[in-house]
């Protein structure tokens, strides 16, 4: 598994990205709506355009340098996006990427700098979460949670199996294929609801 500093950037998630449209403004640009909102202030356009690739908070708030009035700009419209479902969060470690986080409610939200790993012999993944694989990626979600989790790291996969609890119990798992029986929450509606969120976006 990738090793090392734990580091979250948020990014646009599938089927959103900021664009500059003609005149070199920038607007964000939403499947399904086309260019939605206000136009981006010319300000923070170049930061937010970093949303498109993967950006952190703390590169956010460097990238506006000492302007406090802007950096409070900046981060009230990265709370809107948030809130919208249009951001996803990734965990990126000193090898790569480990896991996407795509968000089901507006609630979702992720702490900017992780807790210390716990001691490994704490974690158990919780009897109500499900991995499941979908279009040759693995899922790990749960009805009771805001987020789904895509593994991006094998490693990750590997350590989650171990995370199963009892012998007899991963054993189960294992031939069943699921990690658990419960409904997860529908995926799909991540984007009936962001999109119904956008017109009050900005």
């Amino acid at each position: 598994m990738a090793t090392g500093q734990l580091e979250l950037k948020w990014r646009c998630r599938e089927g959103a990205a900021f664009v500059t449209v003609a005149g070199n403004e920038v607007r964000l640009r939403v499947s399904g709506y086309g260019l939605t909102g206000r136009t981006i202030p010319p300000d923070l356009a170049p930061l937010l355009i970093g949303l498109n690739h993967g950006v952190s908070e703390r590169e956010l708030a460097s990238g506006a340098g000492d302007d406090v009035g802007a950096i409070a700009k900046l981060f009230r419209l990265l709370d809107r996006f948030r809130g919208s479902g249009l951001l996803v969060a990734q965990a990126h470690a000193s090898n790569g990427l480990l896991a996407t986080f795509r968000p089901l409610s507006g609630t979702f939200g992720l702490p900017s700098n992780p807790a210390p790993r716990p001691d490994r012999a704490s974690w158990l993944l919780s009897r109500f979460a499900l991995l499941r694989r979908d279009e040759g990626r693995w899922i790990l979600e749960s009805a009771e949670a805001d987020c789904d989790v895509v593994i991006e790291d094998p490693a990750v996969l590997r350590a989650l199996h171990g995370m199963v609890g009892s012998p007899a119990r991963r054993e189960a798992g294992q031939a069943s294929g699921d990690l658990d029986r419960a409904a997860p929450r529908d995926a799909a509606s991540l984007g009936e609801e962001s999109e119904a969120a956008l017109p009050q976006l900005m």
